[in-house]
């Protein structure tokens, strides 16, 4: 990344966490410790920040991938089409982005010898972490110290999405449920901005350490 371009990220970034610095900075320095308790093994260590390090890349590409058709999908004039849109985009931001760094911190606390489990069986990758219910590893992280990047309020938005407990209202407005209208436009958005913000916090944690 240029100079140029890591430094817009820290200004988007930084407007991003405005007025929301305390969780912010409790999620980065409780993320901090935990990466230092795991550097005293060297190998696990290694293995953790290139496992991460590919992770998010993944979640980058999709997440560029996601913009470029943005641009072309919001051009459209149809009301239906920019809904349906936008709550794809969401469900795609929360799987694809979001839950990728969930199961991030998850894996670094287990590596740091805490358990979690799916079907009775330890997890100790992320692909058997991605297998464990969401309600159970936020329940891990809040037990943990990572209440901060706990969303629940996305993750029934997401349930509701994907039993398709919902239909549209218009472009920007959807309604869960029977009666409950919410704006799918303005929650797609406060999403990627938490998805980059806890991508760019963790990524500069690693490479801070990984350099020191």
């Amino acid at each position: 990344m240029s100079k140029e371009n890591n430094e817009e990220l820290e200004n988007f970034v930084a407007r991003a966490i405005e007025n929301k610095e305390k969780p912010f900075d409790e999620f980065r320095q409780k993320l901090l410790k935990e990466i230092r308790i795991l550097q005293k093994s060297e190998d696990c260590f290694l293995k953790f920040t290139e496992v991460a390090t590919q992770r998010s890349e993944k979640v980058t590409k999709w997440l560029n991938m996601l913009g470029e058709i943005a641009e072309r999908t919001l051009k459209s004039s149809h009301p239906e089409d920019l809904s349906f849109f936008k709550t794809s985009s969401f469900l795609l931001v929360f799987e694809t982005g979001y839950l990728t760094f969930v199961d991030i911190i998850c894996l670094l606390l287990i590596k740091n010898g805490h358990d979690i489990f799916y079907r009775m069986k330890y997890c100790t990758s992320l692909e058997e972490i991605g297998l464990v219910d969401t309600s159970i590893k936020f329940r891990f992280l809040k037990e943990h110290g990572f209440g901060a990047i706990i969303r629940e309020d996305d993750r029934q938005l997401r349930n509701n999405m994907a039993h398709l407990n919902y239909t549209i209202k218009d472009q920007n407005i959807i309604t869960v449920g029977s009666a409950e209208n919410v704006n799918i436009h303005e929650r797609v958005k406060d999403l990627l901005k938490f998805v980059v913000v806890i991508s760019f916090t963790t990524t500069k944690a690693l490479k801070s350490l990984v350099n020191s």
